[in-house]
């Protein structure tokens, strides 16, 4: 099977406890190892920084997605929420589909502090979509 890499449990928790990074893409590199691909660090505005996270995962190929969401919940003011994503798009090849979709779980229960999933390829991303479904959950 897919094992995990070292450094993406610890890069995850710099991200969920020292808010070093707004978001991760992860990688299965030669179907045997999930690595960190990408630490990217917050500019302060989310939308924007949502944007650049939408940017950096490939068209044609799976990956995995790790975003911190900061919003603002009417009358009970800043909320924050780390979204795992699947991102599966329609061009990827069909086995890294098969690896990606087989290996998601273990790799979301291995990141604790997961508040959103989403499983999504070109459709699936829009921020207000999103920002709407987290300000409806979030209690």
């Amino acid at each position: 099977g897919v094992k995990l890499g070292d450094k993406v449990v610890s890069t995850f928790n710099e991200l969920k406890l020292r808010k070093s990074s707004r978001f991760l893409v992860l990688q299965i590199k030669d179907f045997t190892e999930v690595v960190v691909e990408k630490s990217v660090a917050r500019t302060g505005d989310c939308h924007t920084d949502w944007e650049a996270f939408v940017a950096a995962l490939p068209c044609n190929d799976c990956r995995y997605g790790v975003f911190e969401f900061d919003f603002v919940k009417e009358g009970e003011g800043d909320r924050s929420r780390i979204i795992f994503v699947l991102w599966s798009p329609e061009g990827s090849k069909v086995k890294a589909r098969m690896v990606y979709a087989a290996t998601w779980r273990t790799v979301r229960a291995s990141l604790l502090g997961i508040g959103y999933e989403l499983q999504a390829g070109a459709t699936g991303v829009d921020y207000d979509t999103i920002l709407s479904d987290l300000k409806k959950s979030v209690k």
